[in-house]
């Protein structure tokens, strides 16, 4: 592996430390609104790099108000067809987006550790459940065991994959779209970031 990929995984991996320490404190409806909003971002970003620029530099007539790709849900199903993001990470926004719609129309029971919102938390961690980087991560939370930690650690990894994807787009992806994977199976991530030194 190059030392600049090297050294953008190790900036994305903080990115992920500092997401989870800033979102400890919060409650989990703030958690979960911001979060996915962070995402919602991110996934435009990831499209907007994946396309030409817009004809009018004012108004993006694709991603602005309310034009066809300017919802969570367009966004996340766009990235699919484009093959920025793969099925599983696909169904995964998905479910996010489902617990974001139901946090921002209620204001009781927001609580991640209850169904149906319990169920959505188990649905996403269950693509991580024997992955060691997992572990390591719970370990930010000590003394925690809810959904509430899994949940923002799910939060900060999928961030995190976006924002690689999006830094490596200029350079693969008129070469050689490769849609990016819920969990890079050929990269070890612990032993790049010293995770395992934990």
């Amino acid at each position: 592996m190059e030392i600049d990929e090297k050294e953008m995984i190790n900036s994305v991996m903080k990115s992920i430390t500092d997401f989870i320490g800033e979102m400890k404190e919060e409650n989990n409806r703030a958690v979960v609104i911001v979060g996915a909003a962070n995402i919602d971002a991110l996934l435009r970003n990831l499209v907007e790099s994946s396309l030409l620029p817009p004809m009018n530099k004012k108004q993006d007539e694709l991603l602005n108000g309310d034009s066809p790709l300017s919802s969570f849900s367009s966004k996340i199903n766009l990235c699919y067809r484009l093959a920025l993001i793969d099925k599983e990470l696909c169904d995964t926004l998905h479910i996010l987006r489902k617990m974001r719609n139901a946090f921002a129309h209620q204001m009781k029971d927001c609580d991640l550790n209850i169904p149906p919102h319990s169920d959505r938390v188990n649905e996403l961690v269950k693509h991580l459940k024997d992955e060691p980087l997992l572990e390591k991560l719970r370990h930010f939370f000590v003394g925690d065991k809810s959904n509430s930690r899994d949940f923002r650690i799910i939060l900060s990894l999928i961030s995190a994959l976006l924002e690689m994807k999006i830094q490596h787009l200029p350079k693969t992806v008129m070469a050689n779209p490769v849609s990016i994977s819920w969990i890079p199976k050929d990269v070890d991530l612990l032993e790049i970031i010293g995770l395992t030194r934990l």
